[in-house]
């Protein structure tokens, strides 16, 4: 190579080299003055960018407070509801109550009126049943004992078949006899059953219950006030079979009740046994039930 092609190629070279140094000078100067550009840019765009992410954290909080003011209110709203609910069951329940007071105050009184009315009823019924009673008109002591005359002949035919038996009889031995159709138990004469059957219905015009019985006690028992009274039924029979047994009986009701009546069927038994127990007759037997219950009232 010639020295003068060497200085040729060096002095481009030189150029190019003062070309790129220039450029990157320029460069260089160039970025250096854009910088504050740059830096402004992005400084912008920094608060660009964080004013709209408050905008946006600001309209999601909008939002979110929108939502749970809605949801409170919702909340309110159905609370009101369920108040109101409330309010509303509590009135179906104190009207339900008020209804069902006053349905038992309509049925108290009307329980009141049919108490009333049933009491009522059953002193009539009381008054009535002594009334026939005390006058001998009764048709009927219960199902042991039915008058005749009030019996058709199919109904007479049944109680036959029954066991009852015919008896003709006079209550209270001030009118005429009449036939009645009468119960009797274990081996009790007809006669001795109708009378222990009357006197217990007349016992039970004074009080609750008055009981039969059979045998081994009086025919008749009734309690009133706490003291118990008996009463038996005497035709006559047991006292020619065992004189002394019937002694011993009455004795024995006179410790055990307050007082032992004896009803004798016949007026030529009332002295045998007055000194036994207070005898009652068929024209004392009312009076002296009324007198007992009368003293004692």
């Amino acid at each position: 190579m010639s020295l003068e092609t060497f200085f040729e190629v060096l002095l481009k070279g030189t150029i190019i080299i003062a070309g790129i140094v220039a450029a990157l000078v320029i460069g260089g100067l160039l970025i250096v003055s854009m910088m504050p550009i740059a830096f402004g840019c992005l400084a912008a765009y920094f608060l660009y960018f964080k004013k709209k992410g408050e905008e946006i954290r600001q309209k999601e909080r909008e939002e979110e407070f929108q939502r749970e003011e809605a949801e409170r209110l919702k909340r309110e709203a159905y609370a009101a509801w369920e108040e109101q609910q409330r309010l509303k069951a509590q009135l179906e329940i104190q009207k339900w109550r008020e209804e069902e007071q006053k349905q038992k105050e309509e049925f108290a009184t009307q329980k009141h009126r049919e108490a009333e009315e049933e009491r009522v009823r059953l002193e009539l019924e009381k008054f009535d049943k002594k009334k026939t009673l005390f006058d001998g008109s009764f048709e009927s002591l219960g199902t042991n004992v039915f008058l005749e005359s009030s019996l058709s002949k199919v109904k007479r035919e049944e109680l036959f078949g029954k066991g009852y038996k015919r008896l003709k009889v006079s209550s209270f031995g001030v009118s005429g006899s009449a036939f009645y159709w009468v119960y009797t138990r274990h081996n009790e004469s007809k006669e001795h059953a109708f009378f222990s059957y009357l006197i217990k219905a007349l016992l039970e015009i004074y009080v609750e219950d008055a009981w039969l019985h059979t045998t081994r006690a009086p025919d008749v028992v009734c309690g009133y006030k706490g003291k118990f009274y008996c009463f038996d039924v005497e035709t006559g029979s047991n006292w020619a079979r065992n004189k002394e047994w019937v002694k011993r009986k009455f004795g024995y009701y006179k410790k055990r009740y307050e007082k032992s009546f004896i009803f004798v069927t016949s007026k030529k038994l009332k002295f045998k046994y007055s000194k036994l127990g207070i005898i009652m007759t068929r024209a004392t037997l009312r009076k002296t039930i009324a007198d007992l219950f009368k003293a004692k009232a």
